[in-house]
């Protein structure tokens, strides 16, 4: 072997402590064998160490994990904003009616449970009234003049083109009343590609109501 292939075929150790890294992914623990199982179906050595590189590369979002970056997303959202608190009778505890949340997609799909876990973590009302579809937004809205916040949870933004077509949508159909009634709209999500990042910053900038990034 030259000292490419061997240096690149000494990965035990590695493997071992890239799976330790990791904890539970959906509730299972990833394993040596796993790994070794996965790397096994590449030629080489060299061709292995070059894939395990990009395993090193990846990160997996743990609810725990989740749960802390919603906390992090609702400190951001609350700058600037004058909050209306009210109190639950049932368990003493205070809840933000004024925020509304939503996510560009269907509440029945992945996106409702972020949004369900986004309002426990951060105190924010779970009625019907602040957690909706998209296309009931506009409603809302008008409906309910103390809304100072609308902010979608995302997963994730990949190439940012389904944010950008749906801001667009939501300023055609309620961008003036956004607009006129101050709320502001916070895009969030849990993790995301800069570039995509930056393709939503950009389109942003042509809307007529005041838009946040924030991944």
């Amino acid at each position: 072997l030259n000292q490419r292939e061997s240096q690149a075929l000494d990965l035990e150790s590695e493997i071992t402590t890239l799976c330790n890294s990791w904890g539970l992914y959906r509730g299972a623990t990833v394993t040596t064998i796993h790994v070794r199982s996965w790397l096994d179906q590449f030629e080489n050595n060299t061709e292995k160490r070059l894939m395990f590189s990009l395993l090193k590369n990846i990160r997996f979002y743990s609810e725990v994990k989740i749960r802390e970056k919603l906390q992090v997303i609702h400190n951001h959202v609350k700058r600037g904003l004058v909050q209306e608190i009210k109190q639950v009778k049932a368990d003493y505890e205070r809840v933000n009616k004024n925020i509304l949340l939503s996510a560009f997609g269907q509440l029945s799909k992945s996106g409702a449970s972020y949004l369900r876990m986004y309002a426990t973590e951060n105190k924010i009302s779970r009625a019907s009234s602040n957690i909706v579809d998209f296309d009931k937004i506009h409603s809302v809205i008008k409906k309910n003049k103390r809304i100072t916040a609308l902010v979608f949870v995302e997963d994730i933004i990949a190439s940012g083109g389904t944010a950008t077509e749906m801001l667009q949508s939501l300023s055609q159909s309620c961008g003036e009343l956004l607009a006129s009634q101050r709320v502001k709209v916070v895009v969030s999500a849990i993790c995301g590609f800069q570039e995509g990042i930056e393709y939503v910053e950009s389109a942003i900038k042509e809307l007529p109501f005041l838009v946040e990034v924030y991944v």
